[in-house]
């Protein structure tokens, strides 16, 4: 009972934020403005142990009050972070997964579309945008042109660049891998299955349960767990052991008989007791 409260729960928050949100993010267009080349830098960023792998990391060199990154040797080029050495705040721009950075092609942003991943390939590294539902798509964009330790950088193909998102007229922080030639051909999106497309960019994604009554549905009594048994009455308790201690009954009052008032040796039980006369 208590999932199928979340469940409902679930569903209406859902339904809410995609009534909520979704007009908002279909009419959002952005543009793309050129940027200075030299001051943007593609790292392929090694993580993990054992199997190595990269991240991919744009590093954006905003002021020049200190260098960003420091280039050393060629086929690959090593990247010398510098900016993990101070507070890079105002100075470094640093985007590390698709909320910082995306591909634009012909225009057209394909955030929602293709995903940026590093992957090894003979004896050098390539960037790589595919898609996760069309295994057909997938576009080289740079390469480090050889291998070697530590953060390398990534040369971009001829026909890609660096530009950066507007919108209203205001630069933002995301980056683009942008390319307006025919070098890269990616083909059109295909045609929608059951009513399912991907979203437009930079639209959030809501999951909803879905209502496919062909799907086998669990009995009521799946989801159910056996109560456990009842508790014995407090004061019927099968285990004489686990039952409460009783206290031993007062002992009786002696009787104080007035003749014995003047018995110098009183008994140790009524050493303390107030001697009370009695009447016959």
């Amino acid at each position: 009972m208590k999932l199928l409260h979340r469940l409902a729960a679930t569903l209406a928050t859902a339904t809410l934020l995609q009534f909520s949100v979704t007009p908002l993010a279909r009419a959002v267009n952005f543009g793309k403005v050129e940027v200075p080349q030299e001051r943007f830098v593609a790292i392929a960023t090694p993580f993990g142990v054992g199997t190595r792998r990269y991240n991919l990391l744009i590093i954006e060199q905003i002021s020049n009050q200190r260098r960003c990154w420091q280039e050393v040797g060629n086929n690959p080029t090593q990247i010398n972070p510098l900016f993990e050495t101070f507070d890079f705040s105002g100075i470094c721009g640093r985007s590390t997964d698709s909320n910082g950075y995306s591909v634009r092609l012909n225009d057209q942003d394909l955030g929602s579309r293709l995903i940026l991943s590093v992957v090894p390939r003979g004896d050098e590294l390539v960037l790589v945008a595919s898609s996760l539902r069309e295994r057909n798509v997938q576009v080289e964009i740079g390469r480090t042109n050889g291998f070697a330790e530590g953060y390398l950088k990534i040369e971009l193909d001829p026909g890609w660049r660096f530009t950066k998102r507007t919108y209203g007229g205001k630069v933002l922080g995301h980056v683009y891998l942008t390319s307006d030639g025919g070098n890269a051909n990616v083909p059109p999106p295909s045609p929608p299955n059951s009513g399912e497309s991907l979203p437009p960019a930079d639209r959030e994604i809501i999951f909803t349960p879905s209502n496919d009554n062909n799907r086998p549905q669990p009995t009521p009594t799946e989801d159910r767990r056996p109560l456990p048994p009842p508790l014995p009455p407090l004061n019927q308790d099968s285990n004489p052991q686990n039952s409460p201690r009783q206290l031993p009954p007062p002992p009786p009052r002696e009787r104080i008989d007035a003749q014995n008032q003047q018995n110098p040796t009183p008994s140790p039980s009524v050493a303390n007791e107030r001697k009370i006369p009695t009447f016959e």
